[in-house]
This record gives structure tokens, sequence and C-alpha cells, in this order.
């Protein structure tokens, strides 16, 4: 234990000396939302970021998503059954394997439904009473454990208290109790981020006790033991945006969104000082 400490400490010594250098692929084919495309790969692209980005449209070469060409693979926000039938049989079958080989998936809203809809999550979409979303902006509240990982990437509690996110009727999450997914490849499922909007936007116009309060936006688990899982119900990649027009500007490199969108990829690609550790849907989530 005593080595394994000495060893952490050094590399994280190190990392604070060097840039690490994470390596995404991120999808801009059909499906694709233009803005959310376009403004993830301007976030993740930030100076002095350590990302690199290699867009494409399709997973038909056999030897494009691997874990020696990538760390993560980003489906951005837009059309979920738009982005799925892209992917097909096959190009689910390649995700499964780089994730099984211990890379990593980030999706947002539309990425986040594709992660369902493929199999690699044990958070699911949540009840919707009024059976529609709406889009707008809603506030947020870290979990202790997203806290902690947060903390590392330069974003606080307090940072974000009362500050919008945009949010584009996507996924709020309940997890799968533990019997549907204990037999499953999934493990480690953690809440990080959850809504604090009492209705608006997460329904349109129902204001009972399954409102957004409450609600998980941002969640993270593993898959195979190996790959790490990360979906998002909320734009880290967008400045707040206005209504009706969306004419927000683009999240500004340094400032909080960037660096929660950044930290997405970071955490995907295993880039963290933090373990995450899971213990029982009662009690709860650490670190270590």
């Amino acid at each position: 234990m005593a080595q394994l400490l000495k060893v952490l400490l050094v590399a994280l010594s190190l990392g604070r000396n060097s840039i690490p250098r994470i390596r995404v692929a991120l999808y801009g084919g059909l499906g694709a939302s233009w803005r959310s495309y376009s403004r993830t790969r301007t976030g993740l692209m930030c100076p002095n970021s350590g990302i690199e980005v290699t867009p494409f449209y399709d997973l038909n070469d056999p030897n494009f998503l691997t874990c020696g060409k990538f760390d993560v693979v980003y489906f951005p926000g837009g059309g979920q059954p738009q982005q799925q039938r892209v992917i097909g049989t096959v190009g689910r079958n390649r995700i499964k394997k780089f994730l099984s080989d211990g890379c990593g998936y980030v999706g947002v809203c539309a990425g986040a439904y594709v992660a369902y809809g493929l199999g690699l999550s044990p958070f699911v979409d949540g009840p919707r009473p009024e059976r529609q979303r709406k889009i707008g902006n809603t506030t947020i509240q870290f979990s202790h454990i997203g806290s902690k990982l947060l903390q590392r990437f330069g974003v606080t509690q307090e940072n974000v208290d009362g500050v919008p996110f945009f949010y584009a009727s996507g996924p709020v999450m309940k997890m799968l109790n533990e019997t549907q997914w204990s037999n499953s490849p999934f493990s480690n499922p953690v809440p990080f981020i959850t809504a604090t909007s009492d209705s608006v936007p997460i329904e349109a116009n129902y204001t009972g006790p399954h409102a957004g309060k409450g609600q998980i936006l941002v969640a993270y688990s593993t898959y195979d033991h190996m790959g790490k899982v990360l979906v998002s119900g909320i734009h880290p990649e967008t400045n707040p945006l206005n209504f009706p027009e969306l004419s927000g500007p683009s999240a500004p490199c340094g400032g909080y969104y960037a660096k929660i969108l950044q930290s997405f990829v970071y955490i995907a690609a295993g880039k963290t000082p933090t373990k995450i550790h899971y213990r029982t849907t009662e009690d709860h989530y650490w670190d270590q």
C-alpha cells in the first residue's frame, strides 16, 4: 500500500508539470446538432486543455475506434434516433469493444440517449409525468463525489450556485435497481450532478413531485469493469441560451462551463487523481 501511494504521488507531481494528452473521437455525422458539435469541439480544444479532437461521421472503418488511437469517444447533442441508426449493430459492437479495452464514452443529451440505447449505462431516462420536456436553462447541484472530482478541475459548488446550464429536452436520469444491473456489464454507478430547478425546464407544464428538482443530470459508471461511461442531460459546451432565439455564445475557454466540459472527457479517459468507488444503492458514494 505504501509503495502504491508513493507511485500515485509521483504520478500526480508529474501531472502538475505536464499537460496530459487525451485523444477524443467526436461524432459529427447525421443526428449531431451543429451547435452542440461545433461548440463541443471548440470547448475541448481550448489552449492548454491537453485534449486533441478528431471528428468522425460513422464507424464503418474497423480500424478507426481503437484504444491505440483514442482515449474517449464523444457523442454530442442532436437526435438520438439518427445517431443510433448511423452507428448500427456493427458500430455498437465496436463501441463496446472500445470500452471493454479500457477506454471511455461521453454522451451529452442525444449522446446520453445513445448510451442507453446501446446498453452502456445503468442510468436510464427518468419519468416524464407530462411526457414532454422543455428547452431551457437549469441550475445544478454537485453530489459529494461530483464535488470532489470537479474541484480537481477548478470548479466548486460555490462557482456554479445559481448559474444556469442549458438543457434541451435531454435525459433526467434514474438508476436501475441493483437487481436489474447486478448481472450486467455495468458497475460503479455514481451520480455527479443533479438539477435544482423546481419544474422548468425539466417538465414543460408539470410542477408536481416528479418535476426536475433533485433529478440526476450527470452520471458516471463503468462498462465491463474497464470502460468509463459519462452521460449528461445538460450542455456545458454552451453558455445559457437566450429564448426563443437560442443565440447565446459558446462556453468561453477558462470559464466554468468549459472546465466542466473538459472534465467530462478527463473523467471518461480515467485521467483524474480520484478513483471512483461504489458501495450500495442506499449508501452511497465515496472516493479514496
